[in-house]
């Protein structure tokens, strides 16, 4: 289980990467957006779960490089709010086995199989485990406070710190 919530915070920082100009998180955000209007021809789950492990994916190379998940990088923390985000629907459908089944297999695509068929089960229980405990709002102000250089609210660093915990978690089952 630490390994898992390792990786969520790797995942987090796939989503900051994906707001910092890098052209595989350009395509990433097109995705999200897309999903977000409804544009996507596939099932909500398979869209959800490819944006989640594509987040998950971009943390997990920044935790490898970094050897932490840094809550004071803004790619990071824009990761773990996508992540979040994207995750938000398990919570709704944990007993939906279609849902479950599109979103794992959105995961293992989206996270170029960084996510396998042995993993899943641990990292969707992460990832629910991370969406039912993260406050997205507090993500997006962490996020704000870094790119304007203000200082961040104890609450906001808190929950900060609680997502990047279970990112963290999550990366590490894929040492």
């Amino acid at each position: 289980m630490k390994k898992f919530n390792l990786f969520l915070g790797t995942i987090a920082v796939a989503v900051i990467l994906l707001f910092g100009g890098n052209v595989n998180a350009n395509a990433q955000f097109s995705g999200i957006l897309n999903a977000l209007s409804g544009q996507s021809s596939e099932p909500a789950g398979t869209t959800q779960g490819k944006t989640a492990g594509t987040a998950l994916r971009s943390l997990y190379t920044q935790y490898k490089a970094d050897g932490k998940i840094d809550t004071k990088n803004i790619t990071n923390i824009l990761n773990m709010l996508t992540l979040v985000n994207s995750c938000s629907e398990l919570k709704n459908n944990k007993s939906d086995k279609t849902y479950l089944k599109n979103f794992t297999e959105g995961l293992v695509l989206g996270s170029s199989n960084l996510v396998t068929t042995n993993n899943s089960t641990s990292v969707l229980s992460g990832l629910t485990s991370l969406a039912n405990t993260v406050d997205t709002s507090s993500l997006q102000q962490a996020a704000t406070a870094v790119q304007t250089g203000t200082t961040q609210a104890t609450e906001t660093v808190n929950s900060v710190a609680t997502a990047a915990n279970s990112v963290t978690n999550l990366v590490k089952l894929f040492k």
